[in-house]
């Protein structure tokens, strides 16, 4: 932005010279422009996972929360704390979870899954699952100790990656905990879209710490080999 240069003016002795206080810029402020809305799920998106929800399309579904994740609870006592399970699918790890004592919420954009995951819940634990955009959902409590996810981040766009990051961020407190499973390998033209070796750093590293890491052990078929479970600390 250009600026108006000040009229020169002749210039009296230091001793005459009287004192005047800085003149401010009248230049206007640069705006800052806003951040992008998020992007939502478009219906599109909803029917290609609800279509393999309603018809048990679903080879990504081992019908059991994975070991690594039973073995975390074990090791991890709840004391109140919160966790967010999005893109749950038909929910095994909800109650393992609330189970154990967490309090627990869990979405997801399928009708078919959440009304799956819904007849198994009792009253109180229905209240918290939602059929909704984990991107844009206005979550209550705002914010959670644990968010929890399996494969949900190579089940979106690569291209969103960093925005789920972004959120993950938003809605954990600080210190909080982003744990679960990561697959690797090809991306591949639909999810799910593997992760490159080393690309799992470049997401996280500046606002996250990695804790923990391991290969997966009892991975579905389709997982096999490729999945790692890992633990990452909000910074």
């Amino acid at each position: 932005m250009a600026m108006s240069l000040a009229r020169a003016v002749s210039t009296p002795s230091v001793a005459a010279r009287p004192h005047r206080p800085a003149a401010r810029s009248t230049a206007p402020a640069i705006a800052v422009p806003p951040p992008p809305p998020a992007a939502t799920a478009t219906p599109a998106e909803i029917e290609f996972w609800d279509f393999r929800y309603r018809t048990n399309r679903t080879p990504w579904d081992a019908g059991r929360a994975p070991t690594g994740v039973l073995q975390w609870i074990e090791r991890n006592p709840p004391r109140r704390r919160h966790i967010l399970i999005p893109g749950c699918g038909r929910g095994h790890e909800i109650f393992s979870f609330s189970g154990a004592g967490w309090n627990t919420t869990a979405i997801d954009v399928s009708p078919a899954a959440i009304e799956k995951v819904k007849r198994r819940a009792n009253r109180a634990l229905a209240k918290q699952i939602y059929c909704a955009d984990f991107f844009t959902h206005p979550f209550n409590p705002a914010q959670f100790d644990v968010i929890y996810e399996r494969a949900f981040l190579n089940a979106i766009a690569p291209a969103r990656w960093p925005e789920f990051v972004q959120r993950a961020a938003s809605l954990l407190k600080p210190g909080g905990l982003l744990l679960g499973s990561i697959v690797f390998g090809d991306s591949g033209s639909e999810p799910p879209h593997g992760m490159a070796e080393g690309e799992d750093r470049r997401l996280f590293e500046p606002g996250f710490v990695l804790v923990e890491e391991a290969p997966v052990t009892d991975s579905v078929a389709l997982f096999e080999g490729r999945e790692r479970w890992q633990v990452w600390q909000k910074r």
